[in-house]
């Protein structure tokens, strides 16, 4: 009787406590199960991989040049200039703001 009693006053331990106690004592079974999990998953990898595209210009790491260079900065103003000037030039309602640098 005073075991039960004990037994119900006990908490009851955490669930991430109970699933590993759990994994340790079936450790056998789970590796079992992830080795035919991962076997699975590579055999059917062609067939989930069949849609799927990469381009070999994205495998190129120094093709792209991650900042802007003193040429890019000097088209970028005189592409503003000339849209400003379009703006300026247009009798049509569009309103485009003044950019300066």
């Amino acid at each position: 009787m005073k075991s039960l009693a004990k037994q119900e006053t006990q908490p009851k331990s955490r669930l991430i406590v109970r699933l590993g106690v759990f994994l340790a004592s079936h450790h056998i079974l789970f590796s079992v199960i992830c080795c035919y999990a991962g076997i699975i998953a590579l055999l059917l990898l062609p067939s989930l991989a069949k849609n799927t595209y990469l381009s070999e210009n994205a495998l190129i790491p120094g093709s792209a040049n991650p900042l802007f260079s003193t040429e890019d900065a000097i088209e970028a103003n005189r592409f503003m200039k000339a849209i400003e000037a379009v703006a300026r030039d247009s009798s049509s309602v569009m309103y485009v703001t003044s950019f300066s640098l």
